[in-house]
């Protein structure tokens, strides 16, 4: 016969149409507010444990311990008035479902299974510490979590027993997959919000990166306006690049033109003594996949480049720094104006840092920057040796005062606009719009002024009339200005359809020869000749004074070293022909067809 406890808890047990709207409002407080599902928990299963006509209601939230077995532990609980409550219990705040003899609740829970009944048809051994807890009657409802078995959600009867219905367990199983849309919700939540302030920091390291890089350019840019060596400009740029880049270290290089030989112009972070023993296997005939990429004029990403020098017997000058290095990754980008290439930009990588497309498009944009000094540097050394010539002063002013700036600034923003677009998102930025605006106005100016400046920087009467005049008003104003007798001999018929870089050096060349002439061999009569055989034209310059020794070391005011290395850079033959007492010869011979400049500037 039941007691009275029993059969008041018989007459308040509402049934599943009361734990349907207690669902009701759990999916309310859980989906449709914006605070953590934790928060309402509580609230949730009293309304739960007072709808199912339950003493007590909780959750457990499963986890893997170190060994990987299935446990769980006690998350949250509702019990009603005078049971009592196993939230502290110490037990059951975390263990082993295989441990305490529940093993087979795990096969059940996992694959959605509902575990409804008495606690006295349970198995044995799985009954004492449901008994202990004085439960009746026991119903586990399993909580899925993005198709993961998340835990479980039970609900108790301490009073009596009871039979759970089918209506019961689907009202019960509706709690479950509430509870675990809410679960589910806030991991979503969580995982956007990590995903927003990963793109946040990713938006902000960009800029920062973007900003560190158009400030790189642009102290790069200022350091060339700077009347200073092309060391000193160089060896802030390998350091500047090192610190707007992911790299550990640079090098910048040229191939030198008249000796083919390797030579650093600066470095940052590569071992003391490295420079010295990459220049001797390269004299060993080292070519290595860096040089691969100058001479093909591409950007070349080589990876594990220690261990492929290691394998290479004539590197063994560089094998013994290797060993010790921290980098691996080794991006080699070509350095070159107007399409001819002279040397490289080396960044070198740590392993696990492998460099990006938009750190290549910088690097390129870096390593013109260099390119463009290096050349601009090359230029005004040229001047320089001219300084005598008023003219060419004057240029040397222009180029390094208009001519270079313009053309850093155009390189600086094109460059700096072609990162920032290349970055998504970026369009509305300020600072780059206002760079993109700069850009085509000072294109225009720039590349106009380029044009004017360098047509100016050839001799006028060269430009206008070719080798035999320009050579005839030169020779004409020293004679009047020296005394000396300067006959000209064309012999050519027609003007040859010289290349203009190898026109101009056999200029070059044969004011230096004249120049030579007054200075030094106090000469009475010299004579300039100029014939053509073929396709070559030889210039001659003999004078009938008191000669010298080839033989012996020249002093370099002579100016010997001068016409060989305008000579060599356009692939003409230099002989030097002289006497003691008997006069001098210097005698240069060209291709009149055109080439290109690789060698010529």
């Amino acid at each position: 016969m039941a007691t009275a406890r029993e059969n008041e808890r018989a007459d308040r047990a509402p049934g599943p149409d009361a734990i349907l709207a207690a669902v009701l409002f759990a999916a309310d407080r859980f989906l449709a507010s914006a605070e953590p599902w934790e928060t309402n928990i509580g609230e949730v299963l009293e309304r739960l444990g007072t709808a199912a006509g339950v003493s007590r209601v909780y959750i457990f939230e499963n986890y893997l311990d170190a060994r990987g077995g299935q446990c769980t532990g006690h998350r949250s609980e509702w019990v009603a008035a005078g049971i009592t409550p196993q939230i502290d219990h110490p037990m059951l705040r975390g263990f082993n479902y295989v441990d305490v003899g529940w093993g087979r609740w795990v096969g059940l829970l996992e694959h959605r299974e509902v575990m409804a009944g008495n606690v006295r048809d349970f198995p044995a051994w799985e009954r004492p510490e449901l008994e202990a807890e004085d439960i009746k009657s026991i119903a586990l409802v399993p909580i899925h979590v993005e198709d993961h078995w998340w835990g479980f959600i039970g609900f108790d009867e301490c009073v009596a027993e009871r039979e759970w219905s089918p209506n019961d367990v689907a009202a019960l199983r509706a709690a479950a997959d509430t509870l675990g849309a809410a679960i589910q919700r806030a991991r979503v939540e969580e995982r956007l919000r990590a995903q927003q302030e990963q793109h946040r920091a990713a938006l902000e390291a960009t800029m920062d990166l973007l900003q560190r890089r158009v400030a790189a350019l642009s102290r790069v840019t200022s350091d060339m306006v700077v009347d200073q060596p092309l060391e000193t400009t160089l060896r802030n740029a390998m350091a500047t690049v090192v610190g707007a880049s992911g790299g550990v270290a640079a090098a910048v290089h040229v191939v030198e033109r008249d000796s083919g030989r390797l030579r650093f112009l600066a470095t940052d972070g590569l071992p003391d003594g490295y420079e010295e023993g990459l220049r001797a296997a390269w004299d060993l005939g080292v070519d290595s996949a860096a040089v691969s990429a100058l001479r093909e004029q591409r950007v070349d990403v080589i990876h594990d480049a220690p261990a492929r020098t290691l394998a290479r017997p004539r590197a063994e000058p560089i094998h013994r720094f290797l060993p010790h290095v921290e980098w691996d990754i080794l991006v080699a980008v070509p350095l070159g104006t107007m399409g001819q290439m002279f040397g490289g930009l080396h960044v070198y990588y740590l392993p696990d840092d492998e460099p990006a497309d938009e750190e290549l498009k910088f690097l390129v944009a870096f390593a013109d920057q260099i390119a463009v000094a290096i050349e601009n540097a090359t230029l005004l050394a040229e001047v320089r040796q001219n300084a005598a010539l008023v003219e060419r002063q004057r240029l040397a002013r222009e180029l390094h005062d208009s001519v270079s700036q313009a053309l850093f600034s155009m390189t600086l923003h094109a460059r700096a606009a072609e990162l920032a677009m290349d970055k998504q998102g970026l369009g509305g930025n300020a600072s780059l719009g206002r760079a993109v605006s700069q850009l085509r106005e000072l294109t225009q100016g720039a590349l106009a002024e380029m044009r004017a400046l360098i047509f100016e920087l050839r001799p006028g009467a060269l430009a206008e009339e070719g080798l035999v005049s320009a050579v005839r008003k030169q020779a004409a104003a020293i004679a009047g200005r020296e005394g000396l007798l300067i006959d000209v001999v064309d012999e050519t018929g027609e003007r040859p359809a010289l290349d203009e870089a190898v026109e101009e050096h056999l200029y070059r060349i044969v004011l230096e020869a004249l120049h030579n002439t007054v200075k030094h061999a106090d000469a009475q009569r010299t004579t300039v000749t100029i014939t053509r055989t073929g396709s070559s034209l030889t210039v001659s310059v003999r004078d009938d004074g008191r000669g010298f020794d080839p033989d012996a070391a020249f002093p370099g005011h002579m100016g010997l070293g001068t016409m060989r290395e305008r000579a060599t850079r356009i692939g003409a033959g230099l002989h030097i022909t002289s006497t003691p007492g008997a006069g001098t010869s210097v005698t240069v011979t060209a291709q009149i067809t055109k080439h290109t400049e690789a060698t010529s500037r």
